[in-house]
C-alpha cells in the first residue's frame, strides 16, 4: 500500500471510484436521482467509504448524447467510471478541473441538503467526457470525510512496512 495525499487523489485522470475502493472495502454507492429536465438527462450519485459520504458525483449529458444517456440510466448503483474507464473503453477525459468552492457556490438542493451548515470549503473537480462528437459533463464534490478516510489509510500504510 502506498499513502495517498488529498491532493493526488482528487487530481487523478483515472478512476475516482478505483481510488476509493483501495481506501477502504466498505464503499458503496447510492443513486440519488436519475432524470430527464428538459433536453438533459442528470445522475446523482452518493458515495461512501468506511460508512463516512464522501462525494457527490452529479452527470449531465444531452438527450440526443445516446451513447452517454445509456451508460447514465443503465448503470443503477453500479460506478459509470468502471465503464468510462474500461480497457477497451472509446470515452475519454478530455478536460478536468479542480478548485476549491464553498458551499454557496453548489448549485444542486440535492446536494446541499446533504451538507452540514458549518462546512467552509470543499474540493469541486469537473471533468468533460467525450465519444466521438458526444460529450458528458461530470460535476465531483469531494467532501470533508476524505481527507479523514485518506488520514487513516495513510496510517494503515506505515504499520504495514
Amino acid at each position: 500500500m502506498e499513502k495517498l495525499t488529498l491532493n493526488e487523489f482528487i487530481n487523478d485522470y483515472g478512476s475516482a471510484t478505483a481510488n476509493f475502493k483501495k481506501l477502504s472495502s466498505d464503499y458503496s454507492l447510492e443513486l440519488l436521482n436519475l432524470s430527464k429536465n428538459f433536453k438533459t438527462v442528470e445522475r446523482l450519485i452518493k458515495v461512501s467509504v468506511a460508512k463516512q459520504v464522501v462525494m457527490f458525483g452529479l452527470s449531465i449529458t444531452d438527450e440526443s448524447n445516446s451513447s452517454f444517456v445509456d451508460l447514465l440510466t443503465n448503470s443503477g448503483g453500479i460506478p459509470i467510471g468502471i465503464r468510462l474507464f474500461e480497457k477497451d473503453s472509446l470515452f475519454k477525459r478530455q478536460s478536468m478541473k479542480v478548485i476549491k468552492i464553498t458551499k454557496n457556490q453548489i448549485d444542486n438542493l440535492q446536494i446541499l441538503n446533504y451538507i452540514n451548515d458549518d462546512l467552509k470549503e470543499i474540493y469541486y473537480r469537473e471533468s468533460v467526457f467525450v465519444k466521438g462528437e458526444e460529450s458528458m459533463l461530470l460535476k465531483e464534490y469531494f467532501l470533508p470525510n476524505l481527507q479523514i478516510i485518506l488520514d487513516n489509510y495513510n496510517k494503515n500504510c506505515n504499520t504495514s512496512l
